[in-house]
């Protein structure tokens, strides 16, 4: 049987997971250095977010195709198409792909399409902010600039006490978010996106 979205997306975020501990294991073994150890960290994060634009682009489609094999009738769309290739080429307008990060986004869209926006209207402003902080963290990992830096240091470790060194995308996903039970920020974003993707399904 096939696996719906939401287990897909949550199988593959389980994978990460497993890849961090392999990496974690092989850092305490001596068998890989630490500089290594963060270049995959962001890669792991970069994965993570895409699987998540994927997810909601997915669960987008499916709601406007009114595909109620993956998404069970709790929603409804305003259009119709002829074609998946017809809908595609409209909602993508005229770009290879739909831009559904920041959340913003995707709400926009959402209400564009779907009757009240639904599914997309149903987040708290708590998960729009753990979105918000989990695309800063993407952004200071994906891009260089001054900007990006300066956003992921006002909206994601402002506050934390950390040392200078930590104070950096990778060593920042690293850190632990909490001691009992120990669970990293990467363990801690990774496991709201699993939450908020359900709420959203």
């Amino acid at each position: 049987m096939r696996k719906n979205l939401l287990e897909n997306f949550r199988h593959r975020l389980r994978r990460l997971h497993a890849t961090r501990k392999r990496i974690e294991k092989l850092y305490k073994s001596d068998k890989i250095l630490l500089k290594d150890v963060h270049i995959l960290y962001e890669a792991m994060f970069l994965r993570a977010v895409t699987l998540f634009e994927e997810f909601l682009e997915n669960l987008l489609f499916s709601i406007v195709r009114s595909d109620r094999t993956i998404v069970a009738g709790k929603t409804k769309s305003h259009v119709r198409f002829s074609s998946d290739s017809a809908m595609r080429r409209i909602m993508f307008g005229g770009k290879k792909y739909i831009d559904l990060l920041p959340f913003e986004k995707a709400e926009k869209i959402a209400s564009l399409y779907l009757k009240k926006g639904h599914a997309f209207s149903v987040l708290s402003e708590n998960d729009k902010t753990s979105l918000t902080k989990i695309s800063k963290v993407r952004n200071a990992i994906a891009h260089s600039s001054r900007h990006a830096r300066q956003e992921f240091e006002s909206h994601v470790i402002r506050g934390l006490v950390m040392l200078a060194k930590d104070k950096k995308p990778a060593a920042y996903l690293r850190f632990n978010f909490r001691s009992s039970p120990n669970q990293s920020w990467f363990e801690y974003h990774l496991a709201e996106l699993a939450i908020i993707a359900g709420k959203l399904y």
